[in-house]
């Protein structure tokens, strides 16, 4: 028993300083409990409860003086104690790895780490209820009480439910009957008691890492859950290329785009249009005069459905309604860029707050009206009233 309740000790002390090793100050936390204070009361907690098995170990040495009591304790506990010792070496090698990883930067309380403690605390929990259950039987065997030993499924369900044998079930009968029924004052399921104290027991630390930690508030999760979905929407509606039309296709100045409205450009369009856009057959499109337009809309509209009248193509049945937004892009790219050669200018001036910042203008400038030069008659009636005057 000494041997093992040294390695046990060793153990968590090797855990509590692997442990302490990773909790770095947070500079400049304006959070009341930080990751590392958290760190270290789950820490402490475990430690606390390795001290209470120790206790417990201690206690049952110390009543099985004699030696067959002894030896029944032993092998009792031997097997669980030898698990928990590998558990904590392994929960040591795990928080190493974790040190390791976060050298040289503030310590962040990981959703692994954390759940690890909580597992090794409920585990712990576990531990202190299987030797006090060791402590019970003992002190049977010490009034000299018959312990009846329980098969392993016996045992555990015994421990879970407190189910009172058929036998025994007089003695917790109640007294009063209900239409010649009689009820049982069972007691509650320990698996359930156990599960409602350690709600209970975990109410302060989720207090404590989401109200006052670096855990993350509603607003917090709601707001990544937002910046999730829009993420997933942007994904989803970049795979619809092909519901781009006239009335919903933007502006696009990205590199990938415009190389791809190039190349397209100088497949289809240069032999009109010339390979730097200044116009050839077709009209300069370099400058800022447009003959159907200068919007992209009106660009995309005029390529998708062309100018029959004028010798231009549809280009719909050829050109995917991506490829044509991307030549759109690329078009009203060259405005300003003034190749050699240029076409003189057709069509009128074309303004777009989507193009250069500026709010749309009229094309046409609305024309003044003049004074006559020629004076107006005035109407006969007045001219009498007048000469009556």
């Amino acid at each position: 028993m000494n041997k093992l309740l040294k390695s046990s000790i060793a153990a968590g002390i090797i855990v509590f300083m692997g442990f302490s090793g990773m909790a770095q100050e947070v500079a400049g936390s304006s959070k009341l409990v930080s990751d590392d204070v958290l760190l270290w009361v789950l820490v402490g907690t475990i430690m606390l409860l390795g001290v209470v098995n120790v206790v417990l170990s201690g206690t049952i040495k110390g009543l099985s003086s004699d030696n067959e009591i002894w030896k029944v304790a032993k092998d009792r506990i031997k097997s669980k104690g030898a698990g928990v010792l590998i558990f904590l070496l392994m929960i040591n090698g795990f928080t190493a790895q974790a040190q390791g990883g976060a050298a040289g930067s503030s310590f962040v309380m990981g959703d692994d780490l954390f759940y690890a403690l909580i597992t090794m605390i409920v585990l712990m929990l576990l531990l202190i209820y299987y030797q006090i259950n060791v402590l019970r039987g003992l002190l049977k065997t010490i009034r000299g009480e018959e312990v009846v030993e329980a098969n392993a499924i016996e045992s555990w369900a015994a421990a879970l439910t407190d189910v009172v044998p058929i036998e025994q079930e007089e003695s917790i009968m109640f007294e009063h009957e209900h239409d010649g029924i009689r009820e049982l004052d069972n007691n509650l399921p320990p698996w359930w008691l156990w599960g409602f104290y350690i709600t209970i027991a975990f109410v302060p630390i989720y207090i404590a890492y989401y109200h006052f930690g670096s855990g993350p508030s509603s607003l917090d999760e709601y707001n990544m859950e937002m910046a999730e979905a829009a993420e997933a929407k942007a994904a989803y509606m970049a795979g619809l290329s092909n519901l781009i039309d006239e009335t919903n296709v933007e502006l696009d100045l990205s590199e990938a785009g415009l190389a791809s409205g190039k190349k397209i450009f100088i497949d289809n369009c240069a032999a009109c249009h010339g390979q730097s856009g200044e116009g050839g057959v077709g009209p300069n499109v370099t400058d800022e005069y447009w003959i159907h337009g200068g919007g992209v809309k009106e660009v995309f509209s005029t390529i998708k459905y062309g100018v029959p009248t004028k010798g231009m193509i549809p280009w719909e049945a050829q050109l995917s309604p991506s490829q044509m937004k991307d030549v759109t892009n690329y078009i009203l790219s060259l405005k300003g860029s003034n190749p050699p050669g240029a076409k003189e200018p057709q069509g009128e001036i074309w303004n777009d707050e989507s193009v250069d910042g500026t709010e749309a203008a009229p094309s046409v400038e609305s024309p003044v009206e003049t004074a006559p030069s020629e004076p107006i008659d005035k109407p006969k009636e007045a001219t009498e009233n007048q000469t009556a005057g």
